[in-house]
């Protein structure tokens, strides 16, 4: 299954090459990244707007690898509005994640605190401050460890 989204690029450089099989594709490179053409028709078209904005529809492989041009159209002028609107909804979405993210790590903080906090004696007074600070270093450092593996 592929995920399809349409964006807005300005046409940098188009490269021939040559897959593995043999096969012959189109390298796009624009402004949003690169991504990889097979048909001749749309490489033919996009020929003739380089250094111009398009509408490209990209279709992107489930593991993310690899991103194939499906078509193109003449992009409309965007107003300074429409475009600081993008960035805005793109930064959001960064901001979302973070948030979400923060919230995630939290949680695990805080269940390693009450997993730790049980293991302590019923006689022993507990310091909670070192207990979350530990409990923030090993979430911290399962999160780091997954990040290499």
């Amino acid at each position: 299954m592929e995920n399809n989204e349409t964006i807005t690029a300005t046409i940098n450089k188009i490269s021939e090459k040559t897959s593995k099989a043999g096969r012959k594709y189109s390298t796009i490179e624009t402004d949003k990244g690169n991504f990889s053409c097979f048909e001749n028709d749309i490489v033919k078209g996009l020929n003739q707007q380089i250094g111009k904005q398009v509408l490209l529809s990209i279709a992107t492989s489930e593991d993310g690898k690899f991103k194939n041009v499906r078509s193109w159209d003449n992009a409309k002028q965007m107003t300074f509005a429409e475009q600081a609107r993008d960035l805005m909804t793109a930064d959001k979405f960064a901001e979302a994640r973070e948030v979400k993210n923060q919230s995630i790590y939290t949680s695990y903080a805080k269940d390693v605190f009450i997993a730790l906090a049980a293991r302590k004696p019923a006689d022993k007074e507990v310091d909670a401050t070192a207990l979350m600070n530990a409990s923030i270093v090993l979430v911290k450092q399962a999160k780091e460890a997954f990040k290499e593996a």
